[in-house]
């Protein structure tokens, strides 16, 4: 057997793992590719919501803290938000799906729990 067939036959094992898991969790293989008017509002408006915040509160760290709001301030939060992303990112992992991270707080949360439709 030759290297590329490895490779294939490796990549088609991973493609049925990932199928059996998908059906595990109750949802069908599919990727769909579209953005409705909701969600692009919403992209946009967290987009603009961050940046006007980090803007606004910058002037406010810096006339109230000094220039230690920016040297020790924000790289310390700026540590912590990425501890916050990559915990998100590895819990998104266990769910292959497109957009896992949307679909993901309900399924952590369990039936009835916080963030799920039933709670």
């Amino acid at each position: 057997m030759n290297q590329q067939s490895k490779a294939t036959s490796a990549r088609e094992e991973m493609i049925r793992r990932d199928t059996e898991r998908l059906h595990a969790l109750g949802y069908a293989q599919e990727l769909y590719r579209a953005m409705g008017g909701y969600s692009n509002f919403a992209i946009s408006f967290t987009i603009i919501s961050v940046l006007s915040g980090c803007l606004t509160l910058f002037g406010f760290g810096l006339n109230t803290a000094g220039p230690a709001a920016g040297a020790i301030g924000w790289p310390i939060v700026s540590v912590m938000v990425m501890f916050v992303a990559l915990s998100m990112a590895e819990l998104a992992s266990a769910y292959p799906t497109a957009g896992g991270c949307t679909t993901g707080p309900p399924c952590w949360a369990g039936r009835g729990g916080a963030g799920s439709p039933a709670g």
